[in-house]
């Protein structure tokens, strides 16, 4: 008889699969090459959209990674400033999934604005967000944004350590 492979039980959860493709409009960048602090952020979004899109509390799916990190504060942080990019976007944001090696372009103009802002580059900050974001809305997700790179920092969890996106 032959194998029915569409009722077959397993015991592994299904994955979920990545399929996207690197960003065409700069270099590719892995997450495996930002700093511990650029990978917690790129996670967290990533996290954050799962969290939003299954309608989870994001403070939930964030709360143990932060806590590890010793910086909880942080993920109330994130949640706001993702929360701002959410309502205040004037096109769809690409937040990739969870497992996905590469950044996408938003990715990479989100995580550049936290890192200029941790560098205390107000302007190139709101230059890379206004990409997305248009307006005064910009200056509130930089005020966000400022507090979650702060609470990192205080953690010693570095933003800038290891690949420092280049503009």
């Amino acid at each position: 008889m032959a194998r029915d492979e569409t009722t077959e039980a397993t015991s592994d959860p299904p994955r979920e699969r990545c399929d996207h493709v690197p960003a065409s409009d700069g270099p590719e960048v892995r997450t495996e090459a930002l700093s511990l602090g650029g990978q917690l952020f790129i996670w967290s979004a990533r996290r954050w959209r799962v969290a939003v899109e299954q309608g989870k509390p994001v403070e939930e799916a964030l709360a143990y990674t932060y806590g590890v990190a010793r910086c909880p504060e942080a993920a109330a942080l994130l949640d706001e400033t993702m929360s701002l990019v959410a309502v205040a976007a004037f096109r769809p944001v690409n937040i990739r999934c969870v497992p996905c090696p590469t950044l996408s372009s938003d990715e990479r103009d989100l995580l550049r604005a936290i890192q200029d802002l941790h560098r205390g580059r107000l302007d190139r900050a709101a230059e890379h967000v206004g990409r997305m974001v248009a307006g005064r809305l910009r200056q509130a997700f930089c005020r966000s944004a400022s507090a979650y790179a702060a609470a990192l920092d205080e953690a010693d969890v570095p933003l800038v350590e290891k690949l420092q996106l280049v503009t």
